[in-house]
C-alpha cells in the first residue's frame, strides 16, 4: 500500500487551515520527524557517553545474550514444545531491543512500559520452559486471554517462577527473592504503563522535537 504525493498534499493543506482558523496557533510549524528524531538522538549520544555509559554497556550486553540465544534456538527443528519457547524468545528479544531504542532517544518514560512487558514475558518463558505441557498450550491456543487465565494469571506464574529456579539450582530462598523482585518491578512499571501522575510529569521533560534549547539536556 502506498500514499500519494497528491494525498499528503491535501491532508498537509487541511491541516495548516485548520491551524490559521484556530483562535491559538496549534503548534510552531510543521517539522520533519525523521531528522528531528536524527539530531536528538546525535544530541543525547554524547549525554549518554558521558552519563550513562556503564549502563548502556550492561544493557548492550543484554541484548546480546537475546541475539544469541535466539540463533542457537533456530538451529535445530523446533518440536510444538519447544516452539513456544523459541517465539517467546524472540519476543523478548524484540523487546529490549526497542527499550534500548527507546533509551537512546530520551523516552525512558515509554520505555517503561516496555520494560513492565518485558519483565512479564521473562515469567511467560520461565512457565514454557519449566513445562511441556504448558509450552503445547501455549502453542496451540488461539484466544490469549483464555491462555492467560488457565496459566499465567492470578498468581499462577510465581509458583511456576519458583520451580523454574529451583528447577536450575538456585537456593530457596533466593528464589523467593528473585520472585518478589518480579513483583516488585512490574508494580514499579505498572505506573507508566497506566499512566500515572509521576509518569505524565517526567514525561513532560523528555527532551523536545522541535525546541531543544527549551528542553532539558538529559531525561
Amino acid at each position: 500500500m502506498r500514499i500519494e504525493p497528491s494525498v499528503v498534499s491535501d491532508l498537509i493543506t487541511k491541516a495548516d487551515r485548520l491551524q490559521l482558523a484556530a483562535v491559538i496557533p496549534a503548534d510552531y510549524g510543521r517539522i520533519d520527524i525523521a531528522k528531528e528524531l536524527l539530531d536528538l538522538r546525535s544530541r543525547l549520544s554524547k549525554k549518554i557517553d558521558e552519563k550513562l555509559q556503564p549502563w548502556f554497556i550492561l544493557l548492550d550486553e543484554s541484548v546480546q545474550f537475546f541475539v544469541q540465544f535466539e540463533r542457537f534456538l533456530y538451529q535445530f527443528p523446533l518440536s510444538s514444545e519447544l516452539m513456544g519457547y523459541a517465539v517467546m524468545v524472540s519476543k523478548l528479544k524484540r523487546d529490549i531491543l526497542s527499550i534500548r531504542e527507546l533509551l537512546a532517544i530520551g523516552q525512558d518514560m515509554t520505555a517503561r512500559v516496555l520494560a513492565r512487558t518485558f519483565v512479564e514475558d521473562i515469567e511467560i518463558a520461565m512457565a514454557l520452559a519449566l513445562s511441556a505441557d504448558t509450552c503445547r498450550a501455549f502453542a496451540s491456543t488461539h484466544d490469549t486471554n483464555d491462555f492467560w487465565n488457565k496459566h499465567i494469571g492470578y498468581g499462577k506464574v510465581y509458583d511456576k517462577m519458583t520451580q523454574y529456579l529451583l528447577a536450575c539450582g538456585v537456593p530457596e530462598d533466593r528464589a523467593r527473592v528473585l520472585v518478589e523482585r518480579h513483583r516488585q518491578a512490574k508494580k514499579m512499571f505498572s505506573e507508566s504503563t497506566h499512566g500515572g501522575r509521576n509518569s505524565s510529569l517526567f514525561s513532560a521533560f523528555s527532551p523536545a522535537l522541535s525546541a531543544p534549547a527549551n528542553s532539558t539536556s538529559f531525561p
